[in-house]
């Protein structure tokens, strides 16, 4: 499935949507005084967004997805930042060095448990000691309106208008699992308040 072959329709579904995550992310980051960040699988770059919204400066931002489509949809809302056409598993490949990475509904679109460690294990190199990644996905398990897209095995194929895509339904014992065997301290790893998400905060140690 690719995002280029409806990339418009799916950034204007996604435009003053309500995400009750980001905004928490964006207090921890305020917290923490970090404002240099790498999102990954950006789409239509709906973080800045919210960071606009809620007065978050950033100083230095760089914006990555798979999908020309959502990247030109990107540029088009946020012309002051930078966004390039990257692979998820391209991240190392990436010169600068960041406080913090994003992984926002995204990682549950790797396939593989292969895929998810290789992911990891190269964002986890990307980190400075004592930096940060924020995560989201998509709390498929606990919401009966998509057991019937339940292909087995935590799988699921959920079809969104006229486009299916493929979602992994995590536990939070399996993302704990995950980043305990790429290297990262777990912050936080939790089932969001309002149920539809899980909600991951991991540390590169010093």
């Amino acid at each position: 499935m690719n995002y280029d072959d409806f990339s418009a329709t799916f950034s204007r579904s996604r435009r003053n949507h309500p995400w009750k995550e980001i905004d928490t992310i964006i207090q921890l980051l305020q917290e923490a005084k970090i404002t240099s960040i790498l999102d990954v699988w950006c789409g239509n770059g709906r973080f800045l967004e919210e960071a606009e919204r809620l007065n978050f400066t950033l100083s230095h931002y760089l914006g990555i997805d798979a999908s020309a489509g959502m990247i030109e949809e990107a540029r088009r809302l946020h012309p002051s930042f930078h966004f390039e056409t990257l692979k998820m598993q391209d991240v190392e490949t990436i010169s600068d060095t960041f406080e913090s990475i994003l992984l926002l509904a995204s990682f549950h679109h790797l396939r593989t448990q292969e895929e998810r460690k290789d992911v990891l294990e190269k964002i986890y190199h990307r980190l400075v000691p004592g930096w940060k990644l924020f995560m989201t996905n998509w709390n498929l398990l606990d919401q009966p309106r998509y057991e019937s897209h339940h292909t087995g095995n935590g799988d699921f194929q959920i079809k969104i208008g006229s486009y299916t895509r493929f979602y992994h339904g995590f536990t939070c014992d399996e993302l704990d699992t995950l980043f305990h065997d790429t290297g990262f301290t777990i912050r936080e790893n939790r089932i969001f308040p309002w149920g539809r998400n899980l909600f991951s905060v991991c540390e590169k140690e010093k």
